[in-house]
């Protein structure tokens, strides 16, 4: 595989994980940490935002692999590829 290719391919990658991100599961997990701020939150629902969290988590963590691996390709930091891709830090509540 070329170094082309590589790098192709870990920005597909990066760009899957960032669509799923964004979409299939960011309306549900908003929903959910809102009633979690309004104290409305049932136990089900507090199970299912945990689950929901380790979701995302677990992507966000696949995606910086491929976003260090990118950058270790290019031999720039990763900060510098992030802002390159858009891609901004996580904020946790």
């Amino acid at each position: 595989m070329t170094t082309a290719d590589r790098e192709s391919e870990l920005r597909r990658k990066i760009q899957i994980i960032g669509r799923g991100l964004a979409g299939q599961k960011q309306q549900p997990y908003a929903t959910l940490k809102a009633k979690r701020r309004a104290g409305t939150l049932t136990p089900q629902e507090q199970a299912e935002l945990i689950a929901l969290s380790d979701q995302v988590e677990e992507m966000n963590v696949q995606r910086m692999g491929f976003v260090v691996q990118l950058a270790s390709l290019r031999q720039i930091p990763v900060d510098a590829l992030m802002d390159e891709l858009g891609i901004k830090s996580p904020l946790y509540e």
